[in-house]
């Protein structure tokens, strides 16, 4: 991505992500009922995550079981349907073991058939005995005789509405409330069409009845379930609803509330028990746990009389089936195949147990918007506000900070408080905040660090621009004036060589020199400055602070020579020419920096401690030596044995400076080294001292003891100058340098 994109991201950033939370909590506030599919799928996942998590059921309001046709009856009683007959001796257990109320989630909507109608088809029966047998009918009809089953006991059928067809089969009970016709327009409630009831004798011989429809989210999971159904006109209740009732003797009352002109249901009252419902009277399933959360016994086990007294005492029993083959498995927010009879269990017990002022429904209340509104424009903001200060590692936290804020609230308030609140929304808009401002800071990140490598990579090492990029503040190319020390390197008679060699051989042979004196260098926390030709500049200190840069400096000069000792020895062997090099070195005040005009520019120090290491250098050929390091840099090099050469005034320079020879560290120093040094310092200060006899001396000695020097040579020239034309008294010992 482009740097003037990134500039452009960078400074709209704000704005973007004020637009972006403005406009979620406004489409939240408003369309919030019509969320994309995808956002609703999120928050279906969010939902059963939660509810997974925070799942502690109370202790179960009533002894509620669960008679289960289970694959176990099926095949011990013959496959469904079962005779009413059947049904009806099932019934008669269970209210002869104790049981208090049977709740049915089946329908008896077809009649069935009477034996009696199978005779009167023979002509020759229905010609002699036809009379008879009508006058009999009633006394051999299954759904007369059920219906005596039925009422023994306060026995609730369910029915079934929906929008499949329109019209029904069988017949409804009556409903909880008629709709008053000038209101009809206006209620929220899920308008249905068709029905499918149960037959009129066996609905008036029971106390009631309930519908087992469910309403499944998008993706077919059960979260949800309507405690009343609107069918035309009438308001009729859930089989949980209409068992609840009955059991507690009480009537049901709806709270509404006002959503402009519309009716909205808020609650659903039975007696003391207040259920929460949404405006389209749907409440929240209080799932206590996986599938057999309840007490299951098996409908064959009843009609063989195997079900232990106590587990049928006072208990509400519901008739229904987890048999697979019987279809009626739901999914749920705790598994995939959960007995949907089990779902009106979950409801019955909820409506029961919620004695006012305590609820086992969650529920989301009618400042639900508003509040979420709020929660989204604080937490965006704060993300807004923050996050692009932040650096790499605070984004990080930040962002697990204000995700788990939105996660930890939004659980606070369903464990806590039973409060439905959406999660979605908030949820988006902070991961997609935080991750924007992440990337962004990325891209900046990605795009510093190229910048670093761009303007650093030829002067520095790999493992230096690492340096770097782990503080990028102190990758600047804003001139900066501190201590540093500056390395000049020259080949020697550079002229002579390359008179012997032609353009190609030159480049080739500069470049096998160059590339291992460069890594030293690197290798040494060093920054090339520049290649001229045969020299090398390379300084330390910048662009990252160094503070042992003049030790550096020296390690490099010194591994430079010996490198160098090794590509004569090479060279020659090739028949190349043997090179040589003088190197100098000076710390003091620079100026380092980004400079140069706007066609070219180049990283690099300026001042009079980088001339004087340039004049350092050009001097270690007049005294016959590889190596010279000014005063300041041998003040700040305890580590090595140095020989002190002279008080050498450069050219362009009106004060002298003490110049030195880095001979090695000095654990490194042999005796005869040391005895020679000692030799040479009682010399040269006897020189400055004008003991122009003792001087010579032990010049004398050293060349005796290393006749190849010319350094000694020189001094003993200078005293035989010295004694012809004596220097005075004022003579300060310093020598004036003629040449650069």
């Amino acid at each position: 991505m482009g740097e003037k994109l990134i500039r452009v991201l960078r400074r709209l950033a704000r704005p973007l992500g004020i637009a972006f939370v403005v406009a979620v909590a406004f489409y939240h506030a408003t369309l919030g009922l019509y969320a994309p599919p995808m956002l609703e799928r999120l928050e279906a996942l969010l939902y059963d995550a939660r509810f997974r998590v925070a799942l502690d059921p109370p202790p179960k309001s009533a002894n509620i079981i669960v008679v289960d046709i289970d694959e176990r009856s099926l095949v011990a009683e013959g496959r469904w349907p079962w005779s009413r007959e059947r049904i009806g001796d099932m019934l008669s257990a269970l209210y002869d073991g104790g049981v208090r109320m049977v709740g049915f989630d089946v329908t008896f909507a077809e009649p069935e058939r009477n034996p009696v109608d199978a005779l009167l088809k023979d002509p020759h029966i229905a010609d002699n005995a036809g009379s008879l047998l009508r006058a009999d009918r009633e006394r051999f009809d299954a759904d007369t005789i059920f219906s005596r089953d039925v009422a023994r006991g306060d026995t609730v059928l369910g029915f079934f509405l929906h929008n499949d067809t329109q019209g029904g089969i069988g017949v409804l009970p009556p409903p909880l409330f008629s709709l008053p016709a000038e209101e009809l327009d206006y209620w929220v409630l899920t308008q249905t069409l068709g029905f499918a009831g149960n037959q009129k004798v066996i609905q008036d011989a029971a106390v009631g009845a309930g519908s087992l429809t469910t309403e499944p989210d998008a993706d077919g999971v059960v979260r949800r379930s309507p405690l009343v159904y609107r069918h035309g006109n009438d308001i009729y209740p859930s089989l949980s609803l209409a068992m609840a009732q009955r059991y507690l003797d009480a009537e049901v009352q709806l709270e509404t509330a006002a959503l402009g002109e519309a009716i909205a249901l808020s609650a659903v009252r039975v007696g003391d028990r207040r259920v929460p419902v949404d405006a389209r009277g749907r409440a929240v399933v209080p799932y206590r746990g996986k599938a057999f959360s309840y007490t299951y016994v098996s409908a064959t086990d009843v009609l063989n009389g195997k079900v232990p007294p106590e587990i049928l005492k006072d208990a509400l029993a519901i008739v229904g089936t987890s048999a697979l083959g019987l279809k009626d498995m739901r999914s749920t927010p705790l598994e995939t195949n959960y007995p949907g009879v089990e779902v009106h269990a979950n409801l019955l017990d909820g409506i029961l147990g919620s004695v006012e002022p305590e609820s086992r429904f969650w529920h989301r209340p009618e400042y639900e918007v508003a509040v979420t509104f709020v929660l989204i424009l604080l937490f965006g903001i704060a993300i807004v506000l923050v996050q692009p200060r932040l650096a790499a590692g605070g984004q990080i936290v930040f962002s697990v900070f204000t995700i788990g804020g939105v996660i930890g609230l939004n659980y606070w308030l369903w464990a806590s408080a039973q409060l439905d609140f959406p999660l979605s929304p908030p949820l988006v808009v902070v991961v997609f905040l935080n991750a924007f401002y992440m990337m962004l800071g990325f891209l900046e990140e990605t795009q510093r660090r190229a910048q670093i490598h761009n303007m650093f990579g030829q002067y520095v090492a790999p493992a230096h621009i690492d340096r770097l990029l782990d503080s990028p503040a102190q990758a600047s190319f804003d001139g900066e004036s501190k201590e540093m020390t500056v390395l000049f390197s020259d080949v020697r008679s550079f002229t002579t060589i390359s008179e012997k060699l032609t353009a190609q051989g030159l480049k080739q042979l500069l470049n096998r020199y160059f590339t291992p004196i460069t890594k030293i260098i690197f290798d040494n926390h060093g920054t090339i400055d520049k290649y001229v030709g045969d020299m090398v500049m390379a300084f330390w200190g910048a662009p990252l602070d160094d503070p042992k840069h003049a030790v550096h400096a020296v390690d490099s000069a010194l591994e430079m020579l010996k490198k160098v000792d090794e590509l004569k020895e090479e060279f020659g062997a090739e028949g190349l020419p043997r090179i040589d090099v003088g190197i100098g070195i000076n710390t003091g005040q620079m100026n380092a920096g980004d400079m140069g005009s706007s066609y070219r520019r180049a990283y690099t120090v300026l001042g009079d401690s980088v001339n004087l290491g340039s004049r350092l250098e050009g001097a270690t050929k007049m005294y016959g030596l590889r190596l010279l390091i000014g005063e300041t840099t041998a003040a700040i090099v305890p580590e090595y044995l140095l020989r002190h050469i002279d008080r050498l005034q450069v050219k362009g320079k009106t004060e002298p400076v003490k110049v030195y020879e880095p001979l090695c560290r000095k654990e490194q120093a042999t005796p005869e080294m040391l005895a020679n040094l000692e030799i040479w310092h009682k010399s040269l200060d006897c020189y400055f001292t004008q003991k122009w006899d003792e001087a010579e001396q032990g010049l004398n000695e050293l060349i005796r003891r290393e006749p190849d020097c010319k350094l000694y040579k020189i001094y003993l020239e200078r005293v035989q100058h010295m004694r012809e034309e004596p220097p005075g008294e004022s003579w300060d010992g310093a020598y004036i340098a003629k040449e650069k």
